[in-house]
């Protein structure tokens, strides 16, 4: 068990579980409040969709930010 506990392999798997155990009951309770029918699946989902396209949107950025710095350089130089 003390190995079990020192590995951060464990820390972390645990720590997604619990994430998921509390958007669960997050979502229950809003659809019992609510009389919604979401589902705790689709809101997992939806929020790394999010994260993943904020992610995606952020890279494109930066690789945006250095082609235009090139091209500004670029001109600089040609004229």
């Amino acid at each position: 068990n003390a190995a079990l506990i020192s590995c951060p392999l464990f820390w972390v798997i645990g720590g997604l579980i619990v994430l998921i155990a509390v958007i669960g009951a997050a979502v229950g309770a809003f659809n019992n409040l609510a009389g919604t029918s979401l589902s705790v699946g689709g809101v997992i989902l939806g929020a790394f969709a999010f994260v993943g396209a904020a992610i995606y949107n952020s890279i494109l950025g930066i690789i945006q930010i250095l082609l235009t710095s090139i091209q500004f350089i670029g001109d600089l130089f040609s004229r």
